[in-house]
């Protein structure tokens, strides 16, 4: 996607009159705000505490924290501490300040806008904390919502929405995520859900807000959404205690509907196999209808040989 820079303005919540302007990058790897020294300095932050940071070579060091700041960017505010590198350091502005300010970087535009499904202000997901849901109803939230995308949702364009969501590096580790869409695979399903565990393990809050986005951006009716126990509870933030509450409701009365519809036969034999013609479409092995309406058509003609129909000049043996 690049690199996405963006203005801001920060200040000094102590003394208000020390501001300054400047242009950060929007690192959805990092998860502070981080500033030069020099800054920190013009700024007259004070020092609060020390910690080990470590960075995308896996190098560590011992870094100074200060605070506290607003942070004013794309017409929000929120306060925030400052990770302190060296004079002349990039300024970066990491994935908290996003959440907090709930920001999303629009990967078409490479800026950063005001998260659309709260446009007039940001929107605090208290609700999708989950703190008292065990693994096995987050497993059963995330294989329950893996099907409704992939059954009702229709077509997700999963690169803008995990870019949305800042869970672009997914599209590296599910290759076949896109692909199996495209070319309606079987394997689609399953590349859904192993998406939605790696962004689950990543950030719960924003997994939940990415899945809700792509049920209400894609029409799902909330109806259909009630069909399936797990998504309801989370989104309601409604603690499942009976584990058997988790399945969704399965009706194991086959449907009545039939490829052949015929009451008389000459004999049981065709009975017999109007009967598989009809489990064959029932279970959906429509090339077993085929084959065994090949079959009926054959002895069909095979018996209308044999009674000399042809007024008894042919006889036929197959």
């Amino acid at each position: 996607m690049g690199k996405v820079i963006e203005k801001i303005k920060v200040i000094n919540v102590f003394e208000p009159e020390r501001e300054i302007e400047l242009e950060a990058v929007i690192d959805t790897g990092a998860t502070m705000l981080v500033l030069p020294q020099n800054v920190i300095d013009k700024l007259n932050l004070r020092k609060m505490r020390e910690v080990k940071v470590r960075y995308a070579n896996n190098k560590t060091e011992i870094k100074s924290i200060y605070g506290v700041v607003t942070v004013e960017m794309c017409g929000r505010a929120g306060e925030f501490n400052v990770l302190a590198e060296p004079e002349g350091a990039q300024p970066l502005v990491g994935q908290i300040i996003l959440e907090q300010l709930d920001l999303i970087v629009d990967p078409s535009t490479r800026k950063v806008i005001p998260n659309p499904r709260s446009p007039e202000m940001p929107m605090v997901e208290v609700l999708m904390a989950m703190p008292h849901q065990n693994k096995k109803v987050e497993k059963a939230f995330l294989a329950q919502a893996a099907k409704l995308i992939s059954d009702e949702a229709g077509y997700v364009d999963w690169y803008i929405v995990l870019n949305m969501f800042l869970f672009d590096n997914l599209l590296e580790e599910v290759p076949r995520l896109i692909k199996s869409q495209n070319f309606r695979d079987d394997d689609y399903p399953s590349n859904v859900l192993y998406t939605l565990e790696l962004a689950y393990e990543i950030d719960a809050k924003r997994t939940l807000a990415m899945i809700v986005y792509i049920l209400k951006d894609s029409g799902v009716k909330e109806e259909t959404i009630n069909e399936y126990p797990a998504i309801k509870a989370i989104l309601k933030n409604r603690e499942i205690e009976d584990l058997s509450q988790l399945f969704p409701e399965v009706s194991y009365t086959l449907t009545e509907t039939k490829y052949l519809n015929i009451t008389e036969y000459p004999d049981d034999f065709y009975k017999d196999l109007v009967e598989l013609i009809n489990k064959c479409y029932i279970y959906g092995i429509l090339s077993g209808c085929l084959c065994i309406f090949e079959e009926i058509t054959r002895k069909f003609a095979n018996r209308c040989f044999e009674k000399e129909i042809w007024h008894g000049k042919y006889r036929a043996i197959f």
